[in-house]
């Protein structure tokens, strides 16, 4: 059984009490990622001034205990907040952060410490030499005064940023069990007025279905014979309300793929700052007599087309879904890279979404009916 542990004070630090629990993960808003999903909440990439002189600085080791970067800790007045340095020639990939009062209070799975498990951080995208993460939060339900003593275990993934196999790294600090890597250090709460630049974000939504959207097949995965498309705003039949209707049509051994741009929907990383973020949602019914329908969030960029995991409307009823930076993947030919680039030098990026059918024999042509409903999409940098 798991027991919870709770101290008063003046100053709270939200962490996880997970006392004598092995093989459990807890539950609820307390422990959970910020952001709800395996995502670092990335602050800013790149070069970052320390806000105060109250700064914590420890070596992240590898393995064999070699030196493969650094990492600082501070505390403003509601959160506390990691920065990840990598060495020259290494990038993070994946950073997380556990806290408890007790080196016993970490998650473990099969007995040892579990950083999949730590209540913040994730993958880190795009890969960086340089982090600054919002690690803790400040306030209730679990209580530490100003200047009391709390324990950190930070765990890292850097890759080469020339290729080759990632290390796995923690900060230095006592080992948890003896000839094993995980370790954790002691981390006092402290004063320091300075908090790092907060992330800008912009949210667009879906506008207008009938004037705010432009339509064209996916070159290089779109062929056959008798291929057709209609794109319309219906008023009524949505979720709720007007919703985007699709239709399809191809011949036999034939197969289409439309993307739906939003028109204005765009980011242009060197004038609004590197993507550290992309939060994608929309919903998909399936038109009957369609029993199921193809669906993806999709993004443009420099005249490359990428998508996300694609989606499947099975029968009638509205189903909702979303993505993140870390789903997209070049579909259909284009002048990009495998996976865009979210870095500043990347080329404006413009979101919409993707619907595709297939036809092989049987009727001479064969129709895929879909409706979409509820797109939106959150864009964030750490970069203001």
């Amino acid at each position: 059984m798991c027991t919870r542990t709770r101290v008063t004070g003046v100053l709270f630090l939200a962490i996880a009490m997970l006392a004598g629990c092995d093989d459990q993960r807890a539950t609820g808003p307390d422990h959970a990622n910020p952001e709800g999903a395996s995502l670092a909440r990335v602050l800013q990439n790149g070069e970052f001034e320390d806000p105060c002189d109250e700064v914590m600085t420890v070596a992240l080791r590898n393995a064999i205990g070699e030196a493969v970067g650094e990492v600082r800790v501070w505390n403003g007045e509601t959160t506390a907040y990691v920065r990840l340095t990598a060495e020259a020639g290494w990038e993070f990939t994946e950073v997380r952060v556990g806290g408890a009062l007790q080196p016993n209070q970490f998650p473990r799975t099969g007995g040892v410490v579990d950083p999949s498990r730590f209540q913040f951080g994730g993958a880190v995208m795009p890969a960086s030499n340089e982090v600054v993460i919002e690690a803790l939060h400040l306030g209730n339900p679990y209580g530490v005064e100003l200047g009391d003593e709390v324990l950190l275990s930070i765990f890292a993934r850097l890759r080469p940023v020339d290729g080759g196999s990632t290390v796995d790294a923690w900060a230095e600090g006592t080992a948890f069990r003896t000839g094993e890597h995980p370790m954790y250090f002691r981390y006092t709460v402290r004063e320091c007025e300075g908090e790092p630049p907060q992330p800008r974000c912009v949210a667009f939504d879906a506008g207008s279905w009938s004037a705010d959207w432009e339509d064209a097949v996916v070159p290089g995965v779109t062929f056959g014979t008798m291929l057709s498309y209609l794109v319309e705003e219906r008023s009524g039949g949505g979720n709720p309300g007007a919703f985007r209707y699709v239709s399809m049509t191809m011949g036999q051994n034939s197969q289409i793929w439309v993307q739906h741009r939003r028109l204005g929907a765009v980011w242009n990383p060197a004038e609004d700052g590197p993507v550290d973020r992309i939060r994608g949602e929309l919903d998909a019914s399936a038109i009957p007599p369609t029993a199921s329908a193809i669906v993806s969030f999709l993004l443009v960029q420099n005249g490359t087309v990428y998508w996300s995991e694609r989606f499947f409307a099975n029968g009638p009823g509205w189903f909702s879904t979303g993505w993140t930076e870390s789903d997209f993947v070049r579909f259909g030919t284009g002048p990009g890279p495998e996976r865009p680039d979210f870095s500043v030098n990347g080329a404006p990026i413009q979101f919409g979404y993707l619907t595709g059918g297939s036809h092989t024999t049987g009727a001479p042509t064969a129709t895929r009916q879909v409706g979409v409903d509820n797109w939106r999409v959150q864009v964030c940098t750490g970069s203001p």
